[in-house]
């Protein structure tokens, strides 16, 4: 049975670009916890753009986090889609319209590679992960709560 510390410890591996461990770890939970997963990786995806953006949410500051994901995925396979990771960003900024047409295997793929650029301090994983992901952790919490 998978536990927040799995799906953490999956967030860690796509943060240090281990894509064979992230698959891995993602490949042994559960199917009845896929969706658990999923927000648990929305959550994540939402604290690192809180603190990317902080005040400042603007078309801008998204053309330019877009921007450096364009660079940095210039190879990536599948081919790196500006108008998706966009539309990601933007979507899960609260412009919900914007990810209609957006299959949800395309929302996880842009929600990992922006994790594993905003995880990234130069050639390695920040050392203040761990703050991001607390952070994620009380999104989840927030989140559960409002189900309730």
């Amino acid at each position: 049975m998978a536990d927040p510390l799995h799906y953490r410890k999956s967030v860690e591996a796509v943060a240090a670009h281990s894509p064979d461990k992230s698959r891995k770890l993602i490949a042994s939970i559960p199917e009845d916890q896929v969706q658990t997963y999923l927000n648990y990786l929305a959550a994540t995806f939402t604290a690192f753009l809180e603190e990317y953006f902080g005040e400042e949410y603007n078309r801008d500051k998204v053309a330019t986090l877009v921007n450096r994901l364009r660079h940095e995925y210039i190879d990536a396979e599948p081919k790196f889609n500006p108008l998706t990771a966009e539309g990601v960003i933007r979507g899960c900024s609260g412009e919900l319209h914007l990810m209609e047409d957006i299959p949800t295997n395309e929302v996880v793929h842009y929600q990992m590679l922006v994790i594993g650029s905003l995880s990234q301090d130069g050639t390695v994983v920040r050392a203040d992960l761990y703050k991001v992901l607390e952070t994620a952790d009380e999104i989840m919490a927030e989140w559960d709560s409002e189900e309730d």
